[in-house]
């Protein structure tokens, strides 16, 4: 029977609009999904709700109303919840109660991609109810990872930017704001920042001086892994010269094909005859990229200057330690076997 997928948005509404797309783009990306039968099937509603992000004092409204609509979407067919909010998840036992089926929790997704990150000190901002609650700091500091939260000036003024977004204000002026705070957590010894309200993302430019982690990006990954795990009986694997997920057919004897090739060739010349004809510029951009990150790793530098030497984004460089730590060996093989040769 195929996964229905019921998300509770409307908390605010453009970050239930990008979690979708979010879906939706990498249903295509990440999972090859080309055809509309195969597109998740999901029920979006967007709750028209008192929020919490200054406050708790419409707490207990809120969560009756959030509980009968997660009721709604189960009674509608959905198979699995997942909450497009992040200081809502204060109230997770409650919901998934009122609800009776799995719920997709942002926090454990979030928790998870930070530990794996390996990094020490991680910054938080959120809304103030997020930021002054153990909605995070329990979880990691079981870990072992420091948890800073701005100073409560900072604090305020990001609850009165979050409240700006949902009203369509997010401009320059407020993007440059929102950067100062990223700035100062960074100074205080932020190895990296969890941006823990779903709105927040729309403040930030594409490239930050420090690695984010994007909760509603990572909850999207967290759902469609849920939703494809045994997509169609087909064997979903990592193609590592892509960077991406694919569906690959069980038969491995084209793998063996493209090994062979491989193994014959003879010199540096001839490899790089091969890379021009079997590849497009772009995926020889994108394995040239990979092996630059899989190098500044295996040098020991830390994740925050691999990010400012690579350009590239936190969830690479937590997938690309993760390969170099639990892959196939190819990657430490080959770090070996270059230092050996420059040596």
């Amino acid at each position: 029977m195929k996964k229905i997928l019921g998300i509770l948005g409307g908390m605010g509404p453009q970050a239930s609009i990008r979690l979708y797309d979010l879906i939706i783009k990498k249903s295509i990306q990440d999972f090859c999904i080309q055809k509309n039968a195969d597109m998740p099937h999901i029920l979006l509603d967007n709750i028209s709700v008192p929020d919490l992000v200054l406050s708790r004092k419409d707490e207990e409204k809120t969560i009756r109303i959030v509980e009968k609509e997660a009721r709604r979407l189960s009674k509608a067919g959905a198979t699995m919840l997942a909450l497009a909010c992040n200081t809502m998840h204060l109230y997770q036992d409650r919901i998934q109660s009122a609800a009776g089926i799995p719920f997709l929790s942002i926090i454990d997704a979030v928790v998870k991609k930070v530990l794996s990150s390996g990094i020490k000190k991680v910054g938080l901002v959120g809304s103030v109810t997020t930021m002054r609650s153990d909605l995070y700091r329990k979880p990691l500091e079981a870990a072992g990872i420091e948890v800073l939260v701005p100073p409560y000036t900072d604090q305020d003024r990001i609850g009165k930017l979050i409240h700006e977004i949902i009203a369509g204000e997010n401009g320059r002026k407020e993007r440059d704001e929102f950067a100062d705070i990223l700035a100062r957590l960074h100074d205080t010894g932020a190895e990296g920042v969890i941006l823990g309200c779903t709105e927040l993302p729309f403040l930030v430019d594409k490239k930050t001086a420090i690695p984010l982690f994007d909760s509603l990006e990572i909850l999207s990954e967290s759902i469609c892994k849920k939703l494809f795990e045994q997509h169609s009986g087909i064997k979903i694997a990592l193609l590592h010269s892509k960077g991406r997920i694919v569906r690959m057919p069980t038969d491995k004897k084209p793998l063996r094909d493209l090994t062979k090739l491989f193994a014959s060739i003879d010199d540096e010349k001839e490899a790089e005859m091969l890379l021009l004809d079997i590849l497009t510029p772009q995926e020889r951009d994108t394995i040239a990229e990979r092996w630059q990150l899989i190098q500044a790793l295996g040098s020991g530098m830390a994740q925050r200057e691999v990010a400012k030497k690579c350009g590239v984004s936190i969830s690479k460089i937590t997938r690309g330690s993760h390969e170099l730590q639990y892959g196939s060996g190819g990657f430490r093989h080959f770090l070996k076997k270059l230092k050996m040769t420059r040596s």
